[in-house]
């Protein structure tokens, strides 16, 4: 078994696989119906959406298997984005020198795998939508269209995710920042009642005190200055 490569642009990959917020995620009809399809049409008993992780292969959807992720060392995921190819076909890995020892097939028997690379706009390849099969396979050219022609639907269904995270988490920031407003506010509102109650007392102590020592318009400067504070 040979472990698949790591990219030369791995930690910028990596980033873009983080950045959509998929890692983990529960399952989504919207994906295993794309897997359903897939192995309806290619006539496969395993259909995956996987995406590739630093250290593992993480199942958004699968089709025929119980495991939501796998060691990425032993992926043929892996190998499938080392080239930037529209779909990565293996017919029979035991005669493979990268598969023959691998633990998928020696142990859950994965003879025929073919996956078609997940590319972002930026072309970075995401992970893969694949089929397995447990005997040598041969596709035929409208299933490989077609394996194709879904993996750029799987890849518009991360990018309504990822804008559907970013426009949340946008939401959650304003609300933060509105709440963190009306609290300034507030304490904005009872600093300046302060003083302002203080010159309201004044002013309705000074015309008690002193009142009739005023002239009228000494009297109307002081209510002037009385409503101002209360206004």
């Amino acid at each position: 078994m040979i472990s698949p490569d790591t990219p030369t642009n791995e930690q910028l990959r990596l980033s873009a696989v983080q950045s959509y917020g998929l890692l983990d995620t529960l399952p989504e009809e919207e994906y295993d119906e794309i897997t359903r399809l897939i192995a309806s049409v290619c006539d496969t008993p395993i259909s995956l959406v996987t995406l590739l992780d630093s250290n593992r292969n993480f199942l958004k959807s699968h089709h025929g298997v119980a495991m939501n992720e796998s060691p990425r060392s032993i992926s043929f995921c892996g190998h499938a984005i080392l080239d930037h190819v529209d779909i990565f076909i293996i017919e029979d890995a035991r005669k493979d020198d990268r598969f023959k020892d691998n633990p998928l097939v020696n142990d859950s028997e994965v003879v025929f795998y073919a996956g078609s690379p997940l590319y972002d706009a930026d072309g970075f390849p995401l992970g893969t939508l694949c089929v397995f099969d447990t005997k040598p396979r041969i596709l035929t050219e409208p299933q490989k269209m077609f394996i194709i022609a879904m993996a750029k639907q799987v890849v518009k269904l991360f990018e309504l995710h990822k804008n559907k995270h970013q426009l949340e988490t946008t939401k959650a920031l304003l609300e933060q920042r509105n709440q963190e407003l009306k609290e300034f506010a507030s304490v904005v509102s009872h600093d300046l009642k302060s003083p302002l109650s203080n010159i309201t007392s004044l002013a309705r102590l000074l015309k008690e005190e002193y009142g009739i020592q005023f002239d009228d318009s000494g009297n109307q400067y002081i209510d002037y200055i009385e409503e101002s504070s209360l206004t």
